[in-house]
């Protein structure tokens, strides 16, 4: 071979490898990334539906939930028992979750290999936090919060601010970098529960992506009974606002949707009530109606497609909530459901 066919082919081969190397930055992926989550919110009064067959089919457990004393800048507290421990106060004055529940999900999540958070807020429940910037208290409460974790063996911290309002944006950034600040050289996490709908809740969406490089998880609040939510996440998060997609994980509701009755039920209360009216529920429905009322929800085989939806296109599903679900060993499980989609997936 000559010089000058020497040339040619180097030159050419260059130019492929820069087509190729583009081509590769240009085409969607075709396969979930390995860090796709199953998220699941546990709330204190659902306990006891919190067993081994259960945890193994998620990766994070969100223990729902304490909220900020905005005077003080510590927790609110219910009552203090005789050995010490505490009984957190819940959105409406009373006791909630205890010390001693946390430490019996941190261990039973530690044993299966699966992470916990604690949940600050949430139950549409956002004064609180106004009030705890406001009053300069931000950097103390994530002082509070940090020691909570650290003594507990808790995995991050999930935010779930109820929302913001416009004003109130510039607010959850600083109460984020406050706690972000603490957290992270420790090794803790830092995640938050957002809105899904611009029309209605942008401040929520904006605090979320202005907060994006200091949250591990953006847990989107759109439990909607049809694919809209899942899309909207992608395209409104992601799309819109450039959001790393693994940081997006879009909700799935485990409870009913409709009108009056039919409304936030939850899906193991559906099928007993379709079970005693003698109404067929199967893997395909999405909807059934029950003595006059129209009941939707997300379904077996509906529910499989949004996950491939969340594994492939963003950071995989959250659930509300855990404790809705029958046993994943019955064939109408949806936690069995989305763990049938996520093994496809892998």
């Amino acid at each position: 071979m000559n010089f000058k066919s020497l040339v040619i082919l180097l030159f050419a081969q260059i130019l492929l490898f820069g087509c190729v190397k583009d081509k590769e930055n240009v085409e969607p992926k075709t396969e979930p990334e390995a860090n796709r989550r199953v998220v699941a919110y546990l709330p204190y009064y659902r306990l006891g539906s919190l067993n081994t067959e259960k945890i193994k089919l998620v990766t994070d457990v969100v223990i729902f939930s304490i909220f900020p004393d905005p005077a003080t800048g510590d927790f609110k507290i219910n009552q203090t028992n005789p050995d010490g421990t505490v009984i957190f106060e819940n959105k409406l004055g009373n006791a909630g979750l205890q010390e001693s529940d946390i430490d019996h999900i941190v261990s039973f999540c530690k044993a299966n290999g699966v992470k916990s958070h604690i949940c600050v807020g949430g139950g549409d429940f956002a004064q609180p936090f106004t009030q705890l910037v406001d009053n300069g208290k931000a950097r103390a409460f994530a002082q509070k919060v940090k020691a909570l974790c650290v003594s507990k063996g808790l995995d991050g911290v999930d935010i779930d601010w109820e929302f913001p309002q416009a004003a109130d944006v510039p607010k959850v950034g600083v109460l984020l970098r406050a706690l972000y600040d603490v957290l992270n050289p420790e090794g803790l996490s830092l995640s938050g529960a957002f809105a899904s709908s611009l029309k209605w809740k942008k401040p929520s969406i904006e605090a979320a992506v202005n907060n994006a490089h200091m949250l591990d998880m953006i847990n989107v609040m759109g439990y909607n009974y049809t694919m809209d939510n899942m899309v909207d996440a992608l395209n409104i998060y992601v799309k819109e606002y450039g959001v790393p997609r693994e940081k997006v994980i879009p909700g799935v509701p485990f409870y009913t949707y409709g009108e009056g009755a039919a409304k936030g039920k939850s899906y193991f209360w559906l099928l007993n009530e379709a079970n005693n009216n003698g109404v067929e529920i199967t893997p395909k429905k999405n909807q059934v109606h029950i003595n006059g009322v129209t009941y939707k929800y997300n379904g077996v085989d509906f529910l499989k497609q949004k996950v491939n939806f969340g594994m492939y296109n963003l950071g995989g599903v959250m659930i509300w909530e855990l404790g809705h679900d029958i046993a994943p060993a019955e064939d109408l499980s949806l936690l069995k459901a989305i763990n049938t989609a996520v093994e496809a997936s892998r």
